[in-house]
């Protein structure tokens, strides 16, 4: 557990979210401190997670179609006034995507029971939840540390206009 805590601070840490870096590289390393994290969590064996990570990302992919669908659906509705027909179409993707959403969650659950076991499965969603929460956390101590900077920053430029500089 202290092995995975220090590679993903290291991923974490080596600028995954820093300014300047691309979009792209960012994504690779959060999606290389998932892949380390959800591994570890699972006690997957190399031969489990060779066969696990294809599926698993499948599944992600197709569970994030799902949420492009519906914010193209909002961001259109959005464009044409959000009226009140907008919204009850919203409301009903909404619920059908849902639906969709769980069908999926069935299919991809019992294409990973052949890969892994019924423990390792039910602990995949705790561990999907203890990394987004990890990754909400270092966004927030990251913002925070930027907004002290902005404060110094801030405070530094006041004192140079009251000093005359």
């Amino acid at each position: 557990m202290r092995t995975l805590l220090l590679t993903i601070g290291l991923l974490l840490a080596t600028g995954t979210l820093a300014f300047g870096q691309s979009d792209k590289d960012a994504r690779e390393r959060i999606k290389a401190t998932r892949i380390a994290m959800i591994t570890e969590k699972l006690g997957l064996t190399a031969e489990q997670a060779q066969q696990f990570w294809p599926v698993y990302n499948e599944f992600i992919d197709r569970r994030e179609q799902l949420v492009v669908e519906y914010r193209q659906a909002e961001r259109q509705a959005k464009e044409r006034g959000n009226t009140e027909e907008d919204q009850r179409k919203l409301l009903t993707l909404r619920h059908t995507l849902k639906q969709r959403e769980l069908n999926l969650e069935k299919d991809y659950s019992e294409r990973l029971l052949n890969v892994i076991d019924t423990r390792q499965l039910s602990q995949l969603r705790a561990a999907e939840e203890d990394f987004r929460q990890m990754v909400r956390e270092y966004i927030q101590r990251r913002e925070v540390r930027e907004q002290r900077i902005d404060n110094i920053r801030q405070r530094q430029q006041q004192r140079d206009r009251r000093n005359g500089g």
